[in-house]
């Protein structure tokens, strides 16, 4: 074969690599060169791909798309969550502020009671007397009793009321009575005169002041407390009124 007539060729095909390092003649070359090429080829070093093949996510793209993606999952319910423990906590403080308020008015009915009963029986009772003065206590709103033992004990509820069941120092379930999270403690002392506001158990006004306090943990484990203060005051003369200079 002449020279000149025979050239070496290195072609690709089909997106592999096939060497043909071989001799053959010119016309066969010029064939080969005319055929369309709709092809590239990929190589191992992440080039392009080819015409026909589809481009795929990197890594950071992929990495965005899922924090995007959190971002959108975690925002709502994080925000759920703390529209639900405002909404528990608001029903507690609801609860907790009417059972303080409950306090104060069993006070007050042992107070009123003392004044049926000079009305009724024409005795002097003094009505402030079944009251404790500057120590802790608690009150059973079913039949107004005032206890001064086991003041820190929960309140428990049988459903429908609040109390302490048959033994109020009895912690445990017991006659359908549950215990609650809520403790109630009452406190109560004379106002005293002067420019400084004090408060002692020596009666030397016929004012009273009562505070009830009802405290609870929430789910969280944090103590809140509820704190309502009112003076009663010795309004209808009893004998025991304090005397005035």
């Amino acid at each position: 074969m002449k020279k000149g007539t025979e050239i070496h060729t290195w072609r690709m095909f089909s997106g592999a690599r096939i060497f043909s390092c071989g001799k053959i003649t010119r016309a066969r070359a010029a064939a080969l060169a005319s055929l369309p090429q709709t092809y590239t080829s990929q190589n191992f070093s992440g080039g392009t791909a080819g015409k026909t093949g589809e481009a795929g996510f990197t890594l950071i793209e992929t990495l965005v798309a899922v924090s995007f993606l959190i971002f959108a999952i975690v925002a709502p319910m994080t925000l759920v969550s703390k529209s639900l423990s405002s909404a528990l906590y608001a029903r507690d403080q609801v609860t907790a502020y009417n059972l303080a308020q409950e306090g104060i008015e069993v006070v007050r009915a042992v107070r009123d009671g003392h004044i049926l009963q000079n009305a009724l029986s024409g005795t002097s009772v003094d009505l402030l007397q079944d009251i404790p003065k500057d120590q802790e206590f608690i009150v059973d709103a079913r039949n107004n009793s005032i206890m001064t033992t086991c003041v820190t004990n929960p309140l428990k509820t049988n459903g429908s009321l609040y109390g302490y069941g048959s033994d109020h120092c009895a912690q445990s379930e017991s006659d359908e009575w549950t215990p609650t999270k809520f403790v109630r403690i009452l406190t109560a002392c004379y106002v005293q005169l002067g420019a400084t506001w004090n408060c002692s158990a020596a009666p030397a006004t016929d004012e009273l002041r009562v505070t009830a306090k009802v405290s609870w943990r929430t789910g969280a484990g944090q103590t809140r407390s509820v704190d309502i203060s009112e003076n009663m005051y010795r309004w209808i003369e009893d004998g025991a009124a304090a005397q005035s200079n």
